[in-house]
């Protein structure tokens, strides 16, 4: 390090020459601009106690070569990494497969200087449909994956660069590559099976050098895992919504049919004994009457925890106040809510955090036979964001219910703690008959 060099040392600094500047009480100092890519990065400035000769400031601009090369080598690994974070960070973060797409498409197109692309995906047949575009809006047709062009590139076996677009491969997607020097295509395969494309448009003829064919390999890897994983995703949703079919189809068997059906009973007999005993008749169907009420309060619980849940819309503590304000009245008790900010949660652990208080509180509507119900959602000392849900209701034994599933096809004790516990958290319940129940869920 030296000190500021005078004014015509600046000047020798900004056009590139390497002569020596003399500063009292320093030395003799060379300095040179550092180049990276078509502009200049910084400078280099040696100090020399005599007046350098010109192989030495020769040797000193041959250093300076190396350093600008190193220095471009490390600005295009940490480029690399951090496309990489953004990438990962967008998976753990986004479970809407279109939005997810689109952040990556956005970071890989920032990544190689590219102004439009697509993301083509396959369900497994022979057509490649465009499912994320940028600009948004551009119009796109779906490619058969077996007619060349465009559709061979995006189903090959590797990234690659493209550097001479042929009239096949531009009519394929003529509104993307309109004005197009050049392309980068990233196929993306999971399980060694194709499942799409990426495909990134450049204006200038050379977009990547070759050796960021490595980089753009593990970066599609990375496009490949995230599909995968958003498609798991939503197969698991299919199955859960498989699930609650099947648990409403049992809970009209198991509860409001039979009521209906007992109450028809009631009512025939009533009927056959107003003429013989008008007392037990006037009793029976006093007792349909209540059966068929309770049919009907059934119904509508069935009916508020069927409503869909606007997670996505309203953030998980709006939609736990919504769900709340419209409970108590619903089921004729009192609720207390405590709200705070319960910290940044990624969307699959909003959805079992979520889920858990919901049958937490379905199961308070459908047994706790409670007075009062008091919620807390927020962050717990080590971080963690929690939902607690306490009941004055009737209770029950852990022992008798932890390893079974409700009546109703709804969520065991052993199912919720697996859930949340999947999402590396933590579920504590309390219970003992006639002291009611406690319910809390954490999930980092």
């Amino acid at each position: 390090a030296a000190a500021p060099a005078p004014p015509e040392g600046r000047a020798a600094t900004a056009r590139g020459d390497r002569a020596a500047v003399h500063v009292d009480g320093v030395g003799w100092i060379v300095a040179a601009p550092v180049a990276r890519g078509s502009g200049v990065a910084g400078s280099v400035h040696a100090v020399f106690a005599e007046r350098p000769d010109r192989r030495a400031r020769e040797a000193f601009g041959i250093l300076v070569s190396e350093f600008a090369s190193v220095s471009e080598a490390a600005h295009a690994r940490m480029r690399d990494l951090l496309t990489l974070f953004d990438v990962d960070r967008s998976i753990r973060a986004e479970g809407n497969l279109e939005r997810l797409l689109g952040a990556l498409l956005d970071s890989t197109l920032e990544r190689v200087g590219g102004t439009r692309g697509a993301v083509y995906l396959t369900d497994g047949d022979a057509v490649l449909k465009p499912s994320v575009v940028r600009p948004a809006g551009t119009p796109l047709t779906p490619l058969l994956r077996d007619s060349g062009g465009l559709a061979a590139l995006a189903s090959g076996p590797r990234p690659s660069i493209v550097r001479t677009l042929t009239d096949e491969v531009r009519a394929d997607a003529p509104a993307l590559l309109d004005g197009a020097a050049s392309l980068v295509v990233l196929p993306l395969h999971a399980d060694a099976e194709g499942i799409g494309g990426v495909v990134l448009a450049v204006d200038r003829p050379d977009p990547v050098p070759d050796a960021q064919l490595p980089f753009l390999t593990l970066l599609a890897g990375q496009v490949a895992l995230a599909v995968r994983t958003a498609r798991a995703y939503l197969h698991s949703e299919e199955l859960a919504i498989g699930e609650e079919r099947a648990r409403i189809a049992r809970e009209i068997h198991d509860g409001v049919a039979q009521s209906l059906a007992f109450a028809a009973l009631k009512i025939d007999l009533g009927r056959k004994l107003v003429a013989r005993d008008a007392d037990r008749a006037g009793e029976e169907l006093t007792q349909a009457a209540a059966t068929v009420r309770e049919a009907i309060r059934e119904v509508r619980r069935s009916i508020f925890a069927l409503r869909p849940v606007a997670l996505e819309r309203y953030g998980f503590v709006e939609t736990v106040r919504r769900y709340l304000a419209d409970f108590g009245p619903q089921n004729g008790v009192r609720v207390d809510v405590d709200l705070d900010d319960p910290g940044e949660l990624d969307v699959r652990s909003e959805a079992v955090l979520f889920r858990i208080f919901q049958e937490a509180m379905h199961n308070i509507a459908k047994h706790a036979a409670a007075g009062t119900v008091r919620v807390r959602v927020g962050r717990a000392e080590d971080g963690s964001a929690f939902v607690e849900i306490e009941d004055d209701g009737r209770g029950f034994s852990l022992d008798e219910v932890e390893a079974r599933v409700t009546s109703a096809g709804g969520l065991g004790l052993t199912q919720m703690r697996e859930r949340v516990e999947g999402r590396g958290g933590r579920l504590r319940i309390e219970a003992s008959p006639g002291r009611g129940t406690t319910v809390r869920a954490e999930i980092p």
